[in-house]
C-alpha cells in the first residue's frame, strides 16, 4: 500500500475560529461532534466568539483517547456549560455497517427483531451487542437500505450519564453529508472529503447499497496519499455496485463489501456527486464520464462540516427511537393533559356527593335525636330531658308489655344511631313489631354492609341477620332484621 509520509493542515481560518474558545458561555442547545479521538460542539447565543456571526460560537476540541468496551469511562464527557444538547453526530467508523435486501411488501413491517436475524444469517453478526437504526426503500422485490449498530455497552454508559442520556438526537455521522448531495439523483455516487478523510457511498434507484468512512491519517504522521485514496475508493464503489468505465480495479482486503446480487446496475449510469479536495478530485475524475463533484481549495475539518449541516428530520439517522427516544417534559403533559382533567373532574363530582351525603346523614341523625326525644316526652311527660334522655327512660321504665316494648324499642334506636354514626348508610324503611326490628337500605358495598351488621350485633346483644342483598347501579341494597 503507498503512503506517504506527510501531515495535513486543517483549514487555517477554521483553527483559528476553534481556537476562540468560548469556555464561559452558558450553552443552550449544543450540537455536538465525537469522531473517536476528539470532540467539539457549536452553541447558540448571544456571546459568540470573535468572527462567529450569527450567534454561532464553536468551543475548542478536546482530545480523548478512543472508547473501548473495556474502559467505558472513556466516553467523552461533555463540558458543564451544556445546559442541553440538540444532537450529537457519532463517528460512522465506530458503528456496525451493513447493507440488507428483505422480500417485505412494506417498508413499516420492518423491525430491529428482522434485522438482527437478517444480520445473524446472512453475516454471522450477533446482534444482540448493537442497537439498530436504519434506513430502507422499497424494490422490485421487496425492500432494501443500511443499518447501522450502536454497541450496547456505550448505549448503557449514555444511559448513566446525564447530559447524554437528555440528548433527543444521536446522529450517524457522514449519513446527512451523503443524502444533502444525492437529492436530485435516482442512482449515483456519492463522496464528501473533509480535512481528515473521505465519506462515500452508492445509491442505486433510489436504495443505498453502501456507505464507509476512509481516514487519511493511519498512524503518527503517516497518511495515505490521494493515489492510494482514490484507487480504494473505486474498489469500494465496485463492491458496492456502482461500477466506474475508464480505470482498471483491483482487489481491496479492507474494502466494504456488498452483495449486489440483486442489485441490476445500469453500469451507464455512473454519475458522481459530492465535494472533493482539488488533489483527490484530480485522481478520481478520469476514472468517471459523468463527473459532478465540486473541488474544493479549502476542506473544511471533519467537525465543521457536521455543524454546516442544513438538518432536517427526514434526512436523519436517529438512535434515539422506540424505547429510547426521548420525550420532553411538555410532550409528557399533552399526553396526559386528558386523563388529568377527567380526573379533577371526577375528583369535583365526588366532593360534591360526599358533602350531599354528610349532609343528609345529619339530617337523619338530628331525626333519631328528635324520635327519642318525642319517645321520652311520651313516656315521662313530667320529667325533664337530661343529658341522656334513654338513660332517664331506662330508669323510670314501667312493668306493663307496652312499657317494655317501647323502652326495648328506644333501645335499638339509640344503638342505631350510634351505629349510623360510624358507618354511613342510606335507609329507606324502618319497623318495629313484636319486639322484632327490620330495615332496608343500600351503602355503596358489601363490606360497609357487613360491617355494619357487627356493630349493630354488638351493642344491641342481638343477633342481626342480612335477609336480602341485591348489587346493582353501583350499590348494595339490603333488608336486615334483629
Amino acid at each position: 500500500m503507498d503512503v506517504e509520509q506527510t501531515s495535513i493542515d486543517t483549514n487555517e481560518a477554521i483553527g483559528d475560529a476553534i481556537a476562540e474558545s468560548t469556555a464561559n458561555v452558558s450553552a443552550d442547545d449544543a450540537v455536538i461532534s465525537w469522531d473517536g479521538l476528539s470532540l467539539a460542539y457549536r452553541i447558540r447565543g448571544e456571546d459568540a466568539g470573535e468572527g462567529q456571526g450569527g450567534g454561532e460560537s464553536f468551543a475548542n476540541e478536546q482530545v480523548f483517547e478512543p472508547v473501548s468496551e473495556e474502559n467505558e469511562s472513556l466516553l467523552p464527557r461533555l463540558p458543564e456549560n451544556i445546559a442541553s444538547v440538540e444532537r450529537i453526530y457519532w463517528p460512522l467508523e465506530h458503528l456496525l455497517v451493513r447493507s440488507f435486501s428483505l422480500p417485505l411488501s412494506e417498508v413499516r413491517y420492518l423491525d430491529a427483531a428482522i434485522l438482527s436475524q437478517e444480520l445473524a444469517e446472512l453475516s454471522g453478526e450477533d446482534s444482540q451487542p448493537w442497537w439498530l437504526v436504519w434506513h430502507a426503500e422499497k424494490t422490485g422485490t421487496g425492500i432494501a437500505g443500511m443499518v447501522f449498530g450502536l454497541p450496547q455497552y456505550l448505549r448503557s454508559a449514555m444511559i448513566d450519564d446525564p447530559i447524554w442520556q437528555q440528548c433527543p438526537k444521536l446522529l450517524v455521522d457522514g449519513w446527512e453529508r451523503l443524502v444533502s448531495f444525492s437529492h436530485d439523483f435516482e442512482t449515483c455516487a456519492v463522496i464528501d472529503e473533509d480535512a481528515e478523510g473521505i465519506f462515500f457511498g452508492f445509491l442505486h434507484q433510489g436504495v443505498w447499497r453502501g456507505i464507509r468512512r476512509m481516514n487519511r491519517k493511519i498512524s503518527d504522521d503517516v497518511f495515505l496519499n490521494d493515489v492510494e485514496v482514490a484507487r480504494q475508493i473505486q474498489q469500494s464503489w465496485e463492491a458496492m455496485g456502482f461500477v466506474a468505465t475508464n480505470h482498471d480495479s483491483g482487489n481491496d482486503p479492507d474494502a466494504d463489501t456488498v452483495d449486489d446480487s440483486d442489485h441490476d446496475v445500469d453500469q451507464a449510469v455512473n454519475v458522481v456527486v459530492g465535494r472533493v479536495g482539488q488533489a483527490l478530485g484530480d485522481a478520481l475524475m478520469p476514472g468517471y464520464k459523468q463527473w459532478q463533484v465540486e473541488n474544493l481549495d479549502v476542506l473544511p475539518g471533519r467537525h465543521h462540516a457536521n455543524f454546516a449541516i442544513e438538518t432536517s428530520a427526514a434526512t436523519q439517522l436517529n438512535f434515539r427511537h422506540g424505547k429510547w427516544a426521548v420525550q420532553k417534559s411538555w410532550h409528557a403533559f399533552k399526553q396526559w393533559k386528558r386523563p388529568l382533567a377527567m380526573a379533577a373532574g371526577l375528583l369535583l363530582i365526588w366532593l360534591g356527593m360526599t358533602t350531599a351525603n354528610l349532609y343528609s346523614l345529619e339530617r337523619q341523625a338530628d331525626m333519631y335525636r328528635s324520635n327519642i326525644e318525642s319517645a321520652f316526652h311520651r313516656g315521662l311527660p313530667n320529667e325533664q330531658v337530661m343529658l341522656d334522655p334513654l338513660a332517664q327512660l331506662k330508669k323510670a321504665g314501667g312493668v306493663s308489655a307496652a312499657q317494655q316494648e317501647s323502652q326495648e324499642f328506644l333501645e335499638q334506636l339509640q344503638v342505631l344511631s350510634e351505629v349510623y354514626q360510624k358507618t354511613s348508610w342510606k335507609l329507606r324503611e324502618f319497623s318495629f313489631r313484636n319486639g322484632n326490628l327490620q330495615m332496608s337500605g343500600s351503602t355503596k358495598d358489601i363490606d360497609l354492609l357487613n360491617q355494619m351488621r357487627d356493630q349493630l350485633q354488638q351493642k344491641s346483644g342481638r343477633k342481626v341477620v342480612i335477609t336480602d342483598t341485591d348489587l346493582s347501579d353501583k350499590q348494595v341494597s339490603f333488608r336486615m332484621k334483629w
